[in-house]
């Protein structure tokens, strides 16, 4: 089954049963990929004998989510680094209009923060939610 989140796969596989009039269950359930996540790109823990090992195999957080993204001014920055909400004026791209989570990225695409997206009355504020970097 290829599926969106929000899918029960066993909740599926009862209903199909319904429908056949012959009731149904789950043997087992294999996710086999998250987004750009698979697999097949998988390794078994038993291979990561050194720190090496693991740290060749880290993607760095700047590209590991799969969330949209919006980027942010020195202004911006400023204000995430405090936890400050958000507004417009601190925006250099578009807020994804169906969007409810968010990834904050610097002018230079370095990750800064998720937040959640507020909107009311027509206005959209990002209200941090975690922030990762600090204001030094």
């Amino acid at each position: 089954v290829r599926c969106t989140r929000g899918t029960y796969v066993r909740a599926l596989c009862h209903e199909v049963g319904l429908k056949l009039g012959c009731g149904a269950t789950l043997d087992s359930l294999r996710r086999t990929a998250v987004g750009k996540h698979s697999v097949e790109n998988a390794l078994h823990v038993d291979s990561f004998v050194s720190r090496a090992d693991v740290e060749s195999r880290l993607l760095p957080i700047d590209d590991a989510l799969e969330l949209p993204e919006i980027r942010v001014n020195r202004s911006g920055e400023r204000m995430i680094s405090r936890g400050s909400p958000l507004g417009r004026r601190d925006l250099i791209s578009e807020c994804p209009s169906e969007a409810d989570w968010i990834q904050v990225k610097s002018e230079q695409g370095k990750l800064l923060a998720l937040a959640q997206i507020e909107r009311e009355h027509g206005a959209v504020q990002l209200l941090p939610r975690r922030v990762f970097i600090n204001s030094k």
